[in-house]
């Protein structure tokens, strides 16, 4: 997660763009951590979302795949390469799904697909809705772009699964509104989209006429809970642009390379993919190397995936167990991806917290609020970071919460 730095400038100033708040600084916790790193002070850091990171052996990059890759030739084209929007048709089709390579769009990354998308979809003050909680990306992508964002919720439902919260979709909803972004499976709470829930977004699109972005980055790592979730790279009924690429899928985020799969009713599939044209030809932004080598890329993506899903079940399973007789904390297990949600309700304030623990353990989690959670108070860790460091860790996290709370009987028990 960045942690951007903008030099402050006068109020009233029109030197620098208002999308980039001139008021930008790091918060408490991210000085913290900045501190210690350049202190070189040693820290578990439970945040970690690079997979070249973390000492996954499956993950470590060849050189080989690029042996064959033509340096001397430049053939641009705004969809991207046939050869590897083919490649990428090849992946879906892997999974029982047909996508034309014409439908395809290669980005230099995901974050590029929703500029591309945005400008596509939305004219300045424009808004898009999103999900909360959700990883902090969308509000700068779209203040990038000059679109805001209007935020609907997402619910625990009595089963324990985080579903669409419709209410508070329609509630979002305004006449600036331009289209609904959905993850697949969300981040960080690793909920794939709900076949019923699918079903609801679609009338909400096909009556409001707007269009759905789906994230779907984190597909591949299935937890165990992908079942009967729905994948829309065949969305017919409702205009879809479907985001994946190289960073998450071959956890190969150095590479850059991502695309959009665009679906939806013949009447306006045709339009959107010629106005995509317009807007990826004044760009041009993937390297030319990584689509020839995507092929061979995607191909490596079996064991790389196995290597990365045994590795955050098996941190899963640690901290079950650890938790296991602790009513200090609640694991919201997740179905997918590569972070795993703790409900810490019983206490007040989540960063306040995090910066103790970080102060006093050496151990950096996520506050809840990063995510933008709409209710209750929590700690978002990452499932990546080698067993040993995440189990320790996790010791040294529940050591600090029963000092927390031997600290405040003892206060409780001197004042009655």
């Amino acid at each position: 997660m960045p942690l951007a730095r903008v030099s402050q400038v006068m109020e009233g100033s029109y030197v620098f763009s208002r999308r980039i708040p001139w008021t930008l600084s790091e918060n408490p916790l991210a000085a913290e951590l900045s501190g210690m790193r350049l202190r070189k002070e040693m820290i578990l850091d439970l945040s970690v979302s690079n997979p070249t990171e973390v000492g996954l052996e499956e993950t470590a990059y060849s050189g080989e795949m690029f042996e064959y890759v033509d340096l001397e030739t430049y053939t641009p084209t705004a969809r991207g390469l046939i050869q590897c929007r083919e490649a990428i048709s090849r992946y879906y089709a892997d999974d029982g799904k047909h996508v034309p390579p014409d439908n395809v769009h290669c980005t230099s990354g995901s974050s590029e697909a929703y500029a591309f998308l945005f400008k596509l979809l939305c004219n300045p003050g424009d808004s898009v809705l999103t999900p909360l909680p959700a990883y902090p990306l969308f509000e700068h992508l779209a203040a990038l772009d000059g679109v805001r964002i209007r935020p609907y919720n997402l619910r625990r439902s009595p089963l324990g699964r985080w579903r669409i919260d419709v209410a508070s979709l329609d509630h979002a909803y305004n006449e600036s509104s331009r289209a609904v972004i959905v993850v697949n499976p969300t981040n960080p709470l690793g909920e794939y989209l709900d076949p019923d829930d699918m079903r609801q977004l679609r009338s909400f699109c096909c009556q409001r006429n707007l269009p759905l972005i789906v994230d779907e980055v984190f597909w591949d790592f299935d937890l165990g809970g992908r079942d009967q979730s729905v994948r829309t790279v065949e969305e017919q009924a409702v205009l879809c642009f479907t985001l994946n690429g190289l960073s998450k899928l071959a956890a190969l985020p150095q590479l850059k390379l991502a695309w959009i799969v665009t679906s939806g009713p013949s009447t306006m599939l045709e339009d959107a993919l010629v106005r995509l044209d317009f807007i990826a030809d004044a760009y041009l932004s993937v390297g030319t190397p990584v689509m020839q080598a995507a092929e061979a890329l995607l191909a490596r993506r079996g064991p790389v995936q196995q290597c990365i899903r045994e590795r955050c079940k098996h941190n899963l399973g640690t901290l079950c167990e650890l938790l296991v007789g602790c009513d200090t904390l609640l694991a919201c297990k997740p179905k997918g991806g590569w972070s795993v949600v703790l409900d810490i309700s019983r206490y007040a304030d989540e960063e306040s917290l995090a910066l103790r623990l970080l102060r006093d353990q050496a151990v950096f989690v996520y506050p809840g609020y990063f995510f933008d959670f709409p209710v209750g108070k929590h700690l978002v860790l990452s499932l990546l970071p080698e067993p040993q460091v995440f189990a320790e860790g996790v010791r040294r996290l529940l050591v600090f919460l029963q000092r927390m709370d031997g600290l405040a009987v003892g206060t409780n028990s001197s004042t009655s």
